[in-house]
């Protein structure tokens, strides 16, 4: 079995590795830590991961039920789910660490209630039906995810490490813990910024190593995962095998930086070439693993790459996080060009954006010019949002039946109630991060090599709300007190290196004939009969790939997506096995 956690409610479970709990109640874990305890007769518990904090873990959980204080536990910090039930009250509780290291899914259906890391597990222990919810038209073709508690199946909800769920004879509540940044800002320079910031990523790293001793490390050549293998080697003495993963025709990568950080700091690497052919055959296989949409393209790489990870790794550390934490994903000029467009008319606003989108950008000063239109023609709150989504609003909704954008950007500024980048940040940490990682750590979990995020520490959560913008992009500069902070591990050639990105060559690869039967999935009768997407809009975007007229970011937006979404539903939805899509050998 891969590493698993159930709680069960209702009918006994049939198979018999579950064990009996409270009345009513059964659970069951593998492969992850569980502890249990009794507390002054009144409650039960059940931990199913691991506290990072020094202290007992029934030290923490006997504290957080006198004081009642959820900050308790976050501040325990790490990968765990508590259970946690009361007599007096009859009713169970389950939390989770703040950032939702752990995947969990919960419903209710004709068996009872069930919550697990699995989707498929909570199908199967509660009878819930296979039905696609509505939200994987809203939100995933915009955000390749759904947001929590919104899932991928019907009745299936997903929580957030922003909620606790409450069960009890009433059925089950979500209770929000909303997280108040604290208005008082500590730093005034970026050298006190970026020091802070190194020495709380170094207990990050030294609390999640602890008692290993061979690690393995995702190794893109990218500052983040860069910066983790240094660490790695200032306090680990044990093992380091580090991983690269390319795509094979893609002609931007990391590779030269991935080994000249490799050879430095002396790690057993290797590297990881997926081909076509690979790739397409691994594309099924994939969502049949983590049972949901793939939520990028680079995904499948991992796969191929776990394949061949050392049975003796213990933990596979990751550097997704750091740009959420720093605010990566924004460029800072464009972010003060929105600002400042909000004193333009609105006409002329729509104006700049519309000739931004009619732009050739054939050389780097064509997109720049046109980015820097798009920000000006942009608010700052729709701006904000458009940096953190895939494809382009008006192809996704002539494609898709449901008017898809605007409803994810109208949910979206719910979110934004003050400063519209702090709150963003916030939103991308507690509601859009979590579930984006699910995947990868499903992917671990399956393959039997648990994921660590150390930048997704909630120390460095509390730390990031704290910094203010102009430290944050100093003198422009995207994650600067990271940058800066780097500067003791790297020389600035390798630190201020311009930035390749991790794609996949779906441009090249969709004019191959080998991809034509994944890309005719979609247009077939029995996805059509479905009524996801409008036949004739889907078909000439796909044709348009087909014929080797598309650019790799067209080819990640409606192509790749629908596919998809069409491998999940026949896979996930209506039980075909992965091995039917694959190339004939």
């Amino acid at each position: 079995m891969a590493i698993t956690f159930e709680l069960v409610n209702g009918e006994k479970p049939a198979s018999d590795d579950f064990t009996a709990w409270v009345p009513g109640w059964w659970y069951r874990t593998a492969g992850l830590p569980l502890k249990t305890g009794d507390l002054s007769g009144r409650y039960l518990w059940i931990l199913a991961g691991w506290f990072l904090s020094e202290e007992q873990p029934s030290v923490v959980i006997e504290r957080f039920l006198k004081n009642g204080d959820v900050e308790t536990l976050f501040n325990a910090d790490g990968q765990f789910l508590l259970v946690i039930y009361d007599r007096s009250w009859r009713s169970v509780k389950i939390y989770r660490d703040r950032t939702g290291m752990l995947p969990l899914v919960y419903g209710s259906g004709k068996k009872g209630f069930a919550c697990s890391i699995w989707i498929e597990n909570v199908r199967s222990l509660t009878g819930i039906e296979g039905k696609a919810s509505k939200e994987v038209l809203d939100e995933l073709p915009v955000y390749r995810i759904t947001l929590p508690p919104a899932s991928i199946i019907d009745k299936v909800k997903s929580l957030s490490g922003k909620c606790s769920l409450n069960i009890d004879d009433k059925g089950f509540t979500l209770n929000e813990h909303p997280m108040v940044p604290s208005k008082d800002t500590r730093y005034n320079t970026l050298k006190a910024a970026s020091d802070d910031f190194g020495e709380t990523l170094s207990k990050s790293v030294i609390k999640r190593i602890d008692g290993l001793k061979d690690i393995g490390v995702w190794l893109s050549g990218g500052n983040d995962s860069s910066l983790l293998v240094a660490l790695l080697r200032k306090y680990f003495n044990g093992n380091v095998s580090t991983i690269f993963v390319t795509f094979e025709d893609y002609d931007r990568d990391y590779r030269k930086y991935a080994r000249e950080v490799a050879s430095r700091f002396e790690t057993d690497h290797s590297e990881v070439v997926v081909g076509v052919k690979d790739y397409l055959n691994l594309w099924a296989k994939t969502i049949h693993i983590i049972q949901e949409p793939i939520n990028g393209p680079g995904t499948i790489g991992q796969v191929a790459a776990l394949k061949q990870v050392s049975p003796s790794v213990e933990i596979l550390l990751h550097g997704d996080g750091a740009d959420t934490i720093f605010g990566g994903p924004y460029w800072a000029p464009m972010l003060y060009m929105s600002y400042l467009g909000g004193a333009l008319p609105r006409p002329f606003r729509r104006y700049l954006t519309h000739v931004s989108k009619n732009m050739h950008e054939k050389s780097f000063l064509f997109k720049a010019i046109a980015k820097s239109l798009k920000a000006l023609g942009t608010s700052l709150k729709d701006y904000l949002h458009s940096e953190i989504v895939f494809g382009a609003e008006e192809q996704i909704d002539e494609v898709f039946v449901r008017e898809t954008w605007r409803h994810t950007v109208d949910d979206f500024q719910r979110h934004i109630k003050g400063d519209p980048l702090s709150d963003v940040l916030l939103f991308l940490l507690l509601h859009w991060h979590s579930i984006w990682i699910g995947s990868f750590k499903r992917l671990g979990f399956y393959f039997d090599v648990p994921y660590v995020f150390p930048f997704m520490d909630y120390e460095l959560l509390k730390y990031s709300v704290r910094l203010p913008v102009h430290l944050r992009y100093h003198y422009a500069t995207k994650k600067a007190p990271l940058m800066k902070y780097a500067e003791g591990f790297f020389n600035k050639r390798f630190i201020y290196k311009p930035k390749e990105g991790f794609g996949v060559p779906l441009k090249k690869w969709f004019y191959l004939p080998d991809s034509t039967p994944f890309l005719n999935l979609p247009l077939e009768e029995r996805s059509l009969r479905r009524g996801w997407w409008k036949e004739n809009e889907l078909k000439k975007v796909i044709d348009l790939h087909k014929s080797g007229q598309g650019t790799d970011e067209s080819a990640e937006s409606i192509p790749w997506i629908t596919t998809n979404l069409e491998l999940w539903a026949r896979i996930c939805l209506e039980g075909d096995s992965p091995d039917l899509y694959k190339l004939s050998s």
